[in-house]
């Protein structure tokens, strides 16, 4: 599967290797470790991708984390 890695997450936003920062789409209790929300980003991007709402631009894989 072809990601973004993740290098930063806070309650508010998180942030990609490229340096492009994301809001969260609410604010969250407690943030999960960038581990944590790597799996979960991972799991949304493959289910957009599968469903066609997003197209796969991405030249990074995840073997190159």
């Amino acid at each position: 599967m072809l990601s973004r890695k993740i290098v930063r997450v806070t309650k508010t936003e998180f942030e990609t290797e490229d340096g492009t920062v994301r809001p969260m789409l609410f604010e969250l209790d407690e943030p999960p470790t960038v581990e944590e929300f790597q799996e979960i980003y991972d799991e949304w991007l493959d289910l957009f991708r599968k469903k066609e709402w997003i197209k796969n631009e991405l030249h990074e894989t995840a073997l190159n984390r």
